[in-house]
């Protein structure tokens, strides 16, 4: 009896439940190769070791269950790990994402399904629109960009979409899309 009391008031002493246990470790990725000079070799940002890296790390978290990291840290850990998209010359973090009630639409959204979760971001792009707006958008119940719409402008953009699969590798996929965005 008095060993058993002895072995607890060592796991007492050992135990201090004032401190919370810290958060797991954010992966970092490996130092970039060096050239023959000996300086850094440029790192492309975007790259596929990056995205597999955080890929990795936000499923362990528990982002394709609807668990761990909210919007804003995962949007944190992808740049921290450079796992952002490339955009044509855009700069990767140019991404939507604002609270800005009329560009809700367009601002970076995640969603999950127990199976895959998606990380969606959309990137202004300058210039003409992909495609010419629908002059008839009578027969598109969703709505369309028309030629007499005065309360929107088209503005062309790239829709990113980082797929998080349950298991094995995270991919970017990109979509050249219009959008209505409110004048």
């Amino acid at each position: 009896m008095r060993v058993f009391f002895m072995l607890l008031v060592g796991l007492a002493a050992c135990h201090d439940s004032k401190k919370p246990s810290p958060p797991p470790p954010v992966p970092t990725k490996p130092s970039p190769p060096k050239t023959a000079a000996g300086k850094a070799a440029v790192r492309v940002v975007g790259d596929a070791r990056g995205v597999v890296v955080a890929g990795a790390y936000l499923r362990d978290q528990g982002v394709v269950r609807g668990q761990g990291p909210g919007l804003e840290d995962v949007l944190d850990i992808l740049s921290d790990l450079d796992a952002l998209p490339t955009v044509d010359n855009l700069k990767p973090a140019a991404y939507v994402h604002t609270r800005d009630a009329k560009l809700a639409d367009e601002t970076a959204t995640m969603d999950f399904d127990g199976t895959v979760a998606h990380v969606v971001l959309i990137y202004f792009q300058p210039g003409a629109p992909h495609t010419t707006p629908d002059p008839d958008p009578s027969h598109n119940t969703k709505g369309s960009i028309g030629l007499t719409d005065t309360t929107t402008h088209v503005q062309p953009g790239a829709r990113m979409t980082l797929t998080i699969p349950a298991s094995g590798d995270s991919t970017w996929t990109r979509e050249d899309l219009n959008f209505a965005v409110p004048n």
